[in-house]
């Protein structure tokens, strides 16, 4: 039989693992954050600048064409006014120096023209002085808004909360129409709709050729034709068309079956009566 013997316990920490790191090139170095200034800083430090610069002295005018007002100096310094037949080939080195010298006048000509004082700079007029001081700018920035209000609003007329618009506040505030025109508009939208469309019907209902042709006669009575496909006078007919055929529908639901049939047959009659007419 086999001894009882105490074995030994494991190590429960194991020993550090390195990794080495093998990298073939070297590592990027990290750049320093560039702070830039902003834009208004810089132009208004190169306008500190500019004012402090002494103004430039104007410098006489001379026609150098004529041999009489040109210097030797002149002579020199623009060597395009003398003339090339009477230098001889031994002048070639001299007129090489006066074009590098021309060079070099020019390059410091350019950097004295950068550094002008504002002052001294052409003032000229920008696009939004232009805009509102001319006419035809004017006319043309509001354009736009006048044309929008003539456009058909987005959404339906009574669903202010649904992505439509209050057909009265549209109009009274942003179409600039008076309380006394609104009501007029209405009035006459509601007598023509009694006399020519069916009111147990909603405006998708309707026929279209009727409806075209009562708001023809409602663009014609109050002078509405800038307003797109006449929607103030459809929105009109819309919500009282919607209010007309609910109406319709409830006292139907609390109409007897055969009071029920005999208001259809009345409104049918009605409605040849109309036709005959028309």
């Amino acid at each position: 039989m086999y001894a009882p013997y105490i074995g030994k316990h494991l190590p429960l920490i194991s020993p550090r693992i390195s990794f080495p790191l093998h990298s073939d090139r070297a590592l990027p170095y990290i750049t320093p954050r560039i702070e830039v200034d902003d834009l208004q800083v810089i132009v208004r430090r190169r306008q500190e600048h500019q004012e402090r610069l002494p103004l430039s002295q104007p410098v006489p005018h001379r026609d150098l064409s004529q041999p009489g007002n040109r210097t030797s100096a002149d002579n020199r310094d623009f060597p395009e006014l003398v003339d090339p037949l009477r230098c001889d080939p031994s002048s070639a080195s001299v007129l090489r120096d006066s074009e590098e010298r021309v060079e070099r006048a020019s390059s410091s000509s350019v950097a004295s023209a950068s550094s002008i004082s504002p002052r001294l700079r052409l003032q000229t007029p920008s696009f939004a002085s232009l805009a509102h001081s001319s006419p035809e700018f004017r006319d043309a920035s509001e354009t736009p808004n006048q044309a929008d209000k003539y456009k058909t609003p987005l959404g339906q007329p009574g669903r202010p909360n649904c992505g439509g618009y209050n057909l009265e506040h549209k109009l009274l505030q942003d179409c600039a129409w008076t309380r006394e025109m609104y009501d007029a508009v209405q009035v006459h939208v509601h007598l023509l709709a009694k006399r020519d469309l069916d009111l147990t019907k909603s405006y998708q209902q309707q026929n279209t050729d009727k409806l075209r042709k009562l708001c023809q006669e409602i663009v014609e009575n109050y002078k509405l034709h800038q307003y797109q496909d006449s929607w103030p006078i459809r929105a009109m007919l819309k919500l009282y068309l919607k209010a007309s055929s609910e109406s319709h529908r409830r006292s139907q639901r609390s109409t007897p079956g055969k009071a029920r049939s005999h208001l259809r047959r009345k409104a049918a009659s009605s409605a040849s009566v109309g036709e005959a007419l028309g």
